[in-house]
C-alpha cells in the first residue's frame, strides 16, 4: 500500500512510501547459493539505481521499501502523479528481476508441498 507522510516541523515536503514484504519469495531466496544470492541483490540495485528510485533492502532480504520525496513548493498535480509512478515502476522493476532471476515452479510443482 502507498503510504504518504510529511514530518512533523518539515512542511516543505512530502514522502511516498511503499514496503513490499518478499514472503511469496521467501522458499527461492532461502534455496539460493551465497553467490546466487549476492547475484540477484547485485541485479535489484542495478536496475533500481537505472530508474532512479530510492529504495532500502529490509534484513535477510525480507522486503523492499521504496520512497519518493515531493517538495510542496512545487507540487503539481502532474508531479505527484510522477512521483507514484515512480515508485510503482520500482516495485515493477523489483517483481520483474524477482522472477527473472528466482527458479519458477514448473506446472507439476504448482500445488505440491
Amino acid at each position: 500500500a502507498l503510504r504518504i507522510s510529511q514530518s512533523v516541523g518539515h512542511p516543505e515536503s512530502l514522502h511516498l512510501r511503499v514496503e513490499v514484504q518478499l514472503d511469496e519469495y521467501e522458499k527461492e531466496i532461502g534455496a539460493l547459493s551465497d553467490d546466487a544470492k549476492k547475484d540477484l541483490v547485485f541485479s535489484l540495485r542495478q536496475r533500481l539505481l537505472q530508474i532512479g528510485i530510492p529504495f532500502d533492502f529490509g534484513e535477510r532480504l525480507s522486503s523492499i521499501t521504496f520512497k519518493e520525496r515531493l517538495f510542496t513548493d512545487t507540487l503539481t498535480r502532474e508531479s505527484f502523479w510522477k512521483g507514484v509512478n515512480r515508485v510503482r515502476r520500482g516495485v515493477d522493476c523489483m517483481t520483474y528481476t524477482l522472477d527473472e532471476k528466482l527458479p519458477m515452479p514448473t506446472p507439476f510443482d504448482i500445488g505440491s508441498k
